[in-house]
């Protein structure tokens, strides 16, 4: 087995861990970028909810006798 077979699974194993590169102390944590994403994602999934029409009887032009 040579050394660099495990290589991908070495360095994402670290990256998750946080130990690629030093961390700022001032970032905000994980949890808190999460619930942001999934703020973000519910206010636009709402968004597109009242821009689409709703599905039903399709109203009679008036004009032109139809």
């Amino acid at each position: 087995m040579r050394w660099f077979d495990n290589f991908d699974q070495l360095i994402l194993s670290k990256a998750f861990r946080g130990e690629l590169v030093s961390q700022d102390p001032h970032d905000e944590p994980a949890s808190m970028v999460l619930d942001l994403i999934q703020k973000e994602k519910a206010h636009k999934t709402a968004e597109e909810k009242s821009r689409i029409k709703p599905k039903g009887k399709q109203m009679k032009c008036a004009v032109g006798g139809k």
